[in-house]
């Protein structure tokens, strides 16, 4: 689309036949804060007539939503998506009152301006740059929703408008849920797909399906396939990977516990008739038990440590620049709790006191306003940092899961 290229977008195209219609593809990097981000987009060849160049300069993506700003126009627009699987135009006729409405009736736009004036707040059929940035499109341009909002300072940053729209959006969820049941809200943007994570193709074989011979505990395979639904935040998937470790903690406890009391047992100086010595060896077992000594960071290290051996998980991380990165990060927003393959360090350890970090704000968000207390939000930018993170406690998930298998039996 020639038209994009004269307004400054960096464009590639090849000709391509979609839908028994001759189309051009074109590929559009769309510059954002941190990084650019790149679009798809199949329409028509005569689809420039539709548009007024003076519309397309100066557009920006967002980072944390499927959406765009403009600096010079203070204008910022964001996808919206049905909360409930309800197409987003008929809660649209809901808050306009038109519950009535024939099916193909096309919801008119919601236009709402802040008591002073300044801002302005569109939910309604996508502008034009919207239908081509956020849309890919003709394609969609006539299914979906997009809230607009306009007055925006022009010198505000990236965050800043983010931050802004993020406040827009939770305020318009809550009392539309009060209102009608269901709510729209801004689509999330993305940026690094759990299934194109590098590595991630390691684990898949193309063998054929055999008669099954393991057996494993219907709790924890209900537990994984929660973490592994993808239309779940990555906070809720991590969590759930966690709660499959957390199952085996009293078993691995036990095993630990059996360990060091038959190395005392076994010591020919252990007298059973000493109080000390039987003193010694009852702190033993509580140390490994739960509830006892031993706290939950300990007893998932203990876990760890039983399924996986050190150099299994170095080689699997290998596979991983990202998630290395990420958790070698000193700026990490999910984590302070660093993790290094280089050096003679403890790997298991440092990453069990990683996962456990990462669980406690998942679980324990904190209002306080502390960065080291903050919690990790589903729904929220944080998404985008758990997901980097999934691999590793998803393979371990697999391992603890595959040591508990019992030959099955019918």
């Amino acid at each position: 689309m020639q038209i994009l290229c004269e307004n400054g977008y960096k464009c590639t195209a090849e000709e391509t036949d979609l839908n028994y219609t001759l189309n051009t593809r074109i590929q559009v990097l769309l510059p954002g804060a941190n990084q650019s981000r790149r679009i798809g987009i199949a329409v028509p060849k005569d689809f420039d007539t539709e548009f007024d160049s003076a519309e397309l300069p100066g557009w920006e993506s967002l980072q944390r939503y499927n959406g765009i700003w403009s600096r010079v126009r203070g204008t910022a627009e964001v996808l919206l998506r049905s909360d409930r699987g309800l197409p987003p135009r008929w809660l649209m006729r809901r808050m306009l009152g038109r519950i009535a409405a024939t099916p193909g009736d096309a919801p008119n736009e919601i236009v709402l301006s802040s008591p002073s004036g300044s801002e302005t707040i569109r939910i309604g059929p996508p502008s034009l740059p919207g239908i081509l940035f956020l849309a890919e499109g003709l394609r969609l341009r006539n299914n979906f929703l997009t809230l607009t909002l306009s007055g925006l300072d022009v010198a505000a940053t990236h965050e800043q408008v983010e931050d802004l729209v993020e406040i827009i959006c939770d305020s318009l969820m809550f009392d539309s849920d009060l209102l009608y049941g269901s709510s729209l809200t801004p689509a999330r943007l993305e940026l690094i797909p759990t299934n194109r994570e590098p590595g991630s193709r390691r684990r898949h074989q193309s063998m054929p399906i055999q008669f099954p011979q393991n057996r494993y505990p219907h709790a924890v395979t209900v537990l994984y396939k929660s973490g592994r639904d993808r239309t779940t935040a990555p906070t809720i998937r991590y969590w759930a990977f966690y709660q499959v470790l957390e199952y085996f903690f009293p078993t691995y406890a036990m095993v630990d516990a059996r360990r060091k009391l038959s190395r005392a047992l076994r010591d020919p100086r252990f007298d059973i008739y000493n109080e000390d010595d039987v003193t010694k060896a009852t702190q033993l077992l509580l140390s490994s038990g739960r509830g006892g000594g031993g706290s939950e960071r300990d007893q998932l290290f203990t876990v760890i440590q039983e399924i996986a051996p050190e150099a299994e998980i170095r080689e699997f991380l290998q596979e991983l620049p990202s998630l290395i990165d990420s958790m070698a990060d000193k700026e990490s927003i999910i984590s302070q709790e660093k993790v290094s393959i280089k050096g003679g360090n403890d790997l298991r350890r440092m990453i069990a006191n990683r996962i456990y970090d990462i669980r406690c704000k998942i679980v324990h968000s904190k209002g306080d306003g502390s960065a080291e207390r903050a919690g990790l939000i589903p729904g929220s930018h944080h998404d985008d940092a758990v997901r980097i993170e999934l691999p590793l406690i998803e393979f371990l998930a697999q391992k603890a899961i595959l040591a508990s298998a019992s030959k099955l039996e019918l």
